[in-house]
């Protein structure tokens, strides 16, 4: 990312000798200078470039340290740099662009910046004190689940990592303060406390309170600046693992998927349970790690709508050709909204640029989970024979497209 940006600079500013004089063109957010230099012979030495270079430097930054302290100044300095330099050997000079953000002129030392646990720390004042000005005005105390929304894009490399993690817990350890009993872990059926992560810049979080009815009370809300954030987590704010930007989630309706664990041995047996928070639409694909998709419910003759539990069914675990890595993508709406093409699907088949069939007020949850071949990482020799493996592996080629 920092190289693709600094060529992009490079290649914005233009830098040219026109009528003997070295010019380029502005780059905005940016204070960028050109400087001249002679160098003797008929091409400059590598010394005299450097030279020139840094002496370039000096030039844009020397003016603009004046009334700045001693740190400061070096701070600016660190901060400019030579972005590109040409030779015109037909009058002998070097010209050098040197360029400086204009954010890190107006302030070099930069704003003193909270470590994450400071942040973490402030953020657990803010829920102790908003949770105890709620008590005043909710039924709060009668909450008896947790439930966390993760971004879209959950069961990926995309999520809010360990801060994330953190936050949970804070919100988890008020509660346990507070005497409230939370005999269920996650259920939708129970008056809850909801924890909901939402992907921008900067990220944000809402802790509410929902009852029996689906109302909810908002209990507290805060910002996650970036820079807390694990480092690629800036991949969820396009989504680009599922390619699923256009759609705006109904809070109302959410997804759990119960699984026993994310990694399998070949032969052993997968039984994916999904609960829905409402009534709803629902269709399920299984995403293999090189983009192809099935349509895996529902089944021929089944009709989409969940209740509030969708079993899948027990199957036997067989490792894809590639790397063995799938998904369980459960894509869904409303019971009276409209599904779009889902409402017509149900069979198993494959489904090629699934993205831009899914409404744009969908609900959407995913579940990461590998299957290690016979032999490796502890599994046995003798999960699945021969036969069966070459007979799950033709049936997956010849799965034909939905229609």
């Amino acid at each position: 990312m920092i190289l693709s940006f600094f060529l992009s600079t490079v290649l914005a500013a233009q830098l040219e000798f026109v009528d003997g004089k070295c010019k380029h063109v502005p780059v905005s957010n940016y204070i960028s200078q050109t400087s001249l230099f002679d160098f003797q012979g008929d091409f400059p030495t590598a010394l005299e470039v450097q030279e020139a270079n840094e002496r370039a430097v000096r030039k844009l930054v020397f003016p603009k340290c004046a009334g700045l302290s001693e740190k400061a100044c070096f701070a600016l300095q660190s901060k400019t740099s030579v972005v590109d330099y040409i030779i015109n050997t037909d009058i002998k000079q070097i010209c050098s662009l040197t360029m400086l953000s204009a954010i890190y002129a107006k302030n070099p030392l930069g704003d003193t910046e909270q470590t994450p646990q400071d942040y973490l720390d402030e953020i657990a004042k803010q829920i102790s004190l908003d949770m105890r000005k709620k008590l005043l005005d909710s039924n709060i105390l009668t909450a008896r689940s947790i439930w966390v929304q993760n971004p879209i894009v959950e069961g990926t490399e995309c999520s809010a990592g360990m801060i994330g993690k953190s936050i949970t817990s804070i919100v988890k350890d008020k509660i346990l303060d507070m005497n409230i009993d939370m005999s269920v872990r996650s259920s939708f059926e129970l008056p809850s406390i909801g924890i909901q992560f939402t992907i921008g810049e900067p990220w944000s979080v809402d802790v509410f309170f929902e009852d029996v009815n689906g109302q909810t009370s908002l209990i507290s809300h805060f910002d996650i600046p970036s820079r807390y954030m694990p480092a690629n987590s800036q991949v969820c704010l396009e989504a680009n693992s599922l390619g699923l930007e256009h759609v705006k989630p109904d809070p109302s309706l959410r997804f759990e998927i119960d699984l026993d664990k994310n990694v399998f041995c070949e032969g052993d047996i997968i039984h994916p349970v999904i609960r829905s928070s409402t009534s709803s639409q629902v269709v399920v694909l299984s995403l293999m790690s090189d983009g192809t998709a099935y349509l895996v419910w529902p089944s021929v003759g089944t009709k989409n709508n969940v209740s509030s539990e969708l079993d899948l069914g027990a199957f036997e675990a067989v490792p894809s050709s590639t790397s063995g890595e799938e998904r369980l993508v459960v894509i869904g709406v409303p019971q009276k909204e409209k599904f779009g093409i889902f409402q017509e699907k149900n069979s198993f088949c494959k489904l090629t640029d699934w993205q831009k069939y899914v409404p744009k007020n969908s609900s959407v949850k995913t579940l990461s989970y590998q299957i290690l071949p016979s032999g490796i990482g502890g599994c046995s020799y003798d999960s699945l024979d021969v036969k069966q493996r070459f007979n799950y592996s033709r049936t997956l080629e010849r799965v034909l497209e939905c229609k």
